[in-house]
């Protein structure tokens, strides 16, 4: 997969030119620290199964009991296999 995520604001994420086969067991828009990625959080609806994605645009809003403090990573994630299928990390410019 791949994409531009961008954060809004302290709860808010948006994807852009994102583009995913859709395949996966179990796959989702993933926050998590640095280091352990499967200490992380569903952060989207699941992105397997609903076919391809291409160029398409997500206004990601974190879950109410989570912050942006709580991830250095963002990834498509597969919590079945547990592999990141694509991540990167947030960096304060």
């Amino acid at each position: 997969p791949t994409g531009i995520a961008t954060i809004m604001d302290d709860c808010n994420i948006q994807v852009v030119e994102f583009n995913f086969d859709g395949l996966g067991d179990e796959t989702y828009f993933w926050g998590a620290p640095s280091g352990s990625m499967s200490d992380g959080f569903i952060i989207s609806g699941r992105l397997d199964g609903s076919g391809e994605f291409v160029d398409a645009t997500f206004d990601l809003r974190l879950p109410m009991d989570r912050t942006l403090d709580e991830m250095d990573l963002f990834a498509v994630y597969d919590v079945v296999s547990g592999d990141a299928m694509s991540q990167g990390e947030f960096i304060i410019p």
